[in-house]
């Protein structure tokens, strides 16, 4: 009798929120070993939920706890859960304007 090889997270690949507010990050986990199919978590909270797909798009900013287990619900013990956050940018601001009235008709030196 064998035992299957042991889970491991190869790599976890994140895409920030571009804008503040969007909500468009990304978490994408890659992982190999156990017996398939290899289940994926990612949580705001303690409550695991694991699906099949290793992508999670769309994402708010925050923390997330990420998960993996084998097609026999074993979890990877060489890394355990890991915990990742995601990030957006601060809120644009003008700091001033500035503006010049073009002069005339066909001219191109407004502001």
């Amino acid at each position: 009798m064998t035992e299957p090889d042991s889970l491991y997270i190869d790599s976890i690949n994140l895409n920030n929120v571009t804008c503040k507010d969007f909500g468009n990050g990304i978490i994408e986990v890659h992982a190999s070993g156990g017996n398939a199919p290899i289940q994926y978590s990612i949580n705001k909270t303690k409550a695991s939920t694991y699906v099949q797909t290793n992508l999670f798009d769309p994402l708010d900013p925050g923390v997330y706890e990420v998960g993996i287990r084998d097609g026999n619900s074993c979890p990877s013990y060489s890394i355990g859960n890991t915990t990742m956050t995601l990030t957006e940018p601060d809120s644009l601001t003008v700091n001033s304007y500035q503006k010049k009235v073009v002069t005339c008709n066909n001219f191109n030196d407004g502001i």
